[in-house]
């Protein structure tokens, strides 16, 4: 099984890893499964433009996340370069892709003594550092009220962990998971207080109007009920 998993291109391995977890998790053939991952990772390697080969289905949607789970492994920066990058960091909101430029632009000042944005690029150092900027701006700077203890903060750490080990788990059940559904109904008076305490302040968002009017309604209409999207 491990030789039919293994390939020399890592980004190939770790999606026949992936495959391999998710026949394990439908209780199939591991050795027949093993196999048939095997000549899909062979006919990708010649053709990976082929939509309907199993690896390039997986790598269409969770090749970002592989890719940061690989830097998370070996203790590397997670690659987050690109404007286009800093817009999906965003989700949406304007302001958080603000602060990255302008931590952004800071480093690239502070480190070459010249303005970014102009005729030269920021380097990949600066928007590291842009980025862990504006996280620890997001946690220290932007502080919504206290209510009377650190329960807020603590709820908005342990949903970005639960978050992060569903992003980093063998089968993950979306690429780049960032939305989760809630039936405030179900969650006891204490938890929906925090919880609706925390929405004021934009810390989760609910996207249930945005979905609404990008006409995903029908979709959604059997599976949430009373659920909110967040």
């Amino acid at each position: 099984i491990i030789l039919n998993l293994s390939s020399d291109d890592i980004l190939v391995e770790r999606t026949n890893v992936l495959l391999f977890y998710r026949a394990w998790n439908k209780k199939k053939d591991l050795i027949q499964s093993s196999i048939k991952i095997k000549d899909s990772a062979s006919e990708y390697l010649k053709n990976s433009m082929d939509e309907n080969n199993s690896q390039k289905k997986v790598l269409n949607k969770y090749k970002r996340d592989i890719i940061d789970m690989l830097a998370r492994e070996t203790r590397e920066d997670t690659p987050y370069y690109g404007f286009e990058e800093f817009i999906k960091m965003s989700s949406g909101t304007p302001r958080n892709l603000l602060n990255i430029l302008k931590h952004s632009y800071k480093w690239t000042y502070f480190n070459k003594a010249q303005e970014a944005f102009r005729d030269t690029t920021i380097d990949f150092k600066a928007q590291t550092n842009g980025i862990k900027d504006t996280i620890d701006w997001f946690f220290e700077d932007n502080r919504a009220p206290v209510m009377q203890n650190r329960k807020p903060f603590e709820c908005v750490e342990r949903m970005g962990k639960f978050l992060r080990e569903l992003k980093y788990s063998d089968t993950p059940p979306e690429c780049s998971i960032n939305i989760f559904g809630l039936n405030l109904e179900d969650m006891s008076t204490e938890a929906r207080d925090i919880f609706l305490f925390l929405e004021k302040y934009d810390f989760p968002c609910d996207v249930f109007f945005d979905l609404i009017l990008s006409k995903k309604k029908s979709q959604l209409k059997d599976s949430i009920k009373s659920s909110i999207l967040f």
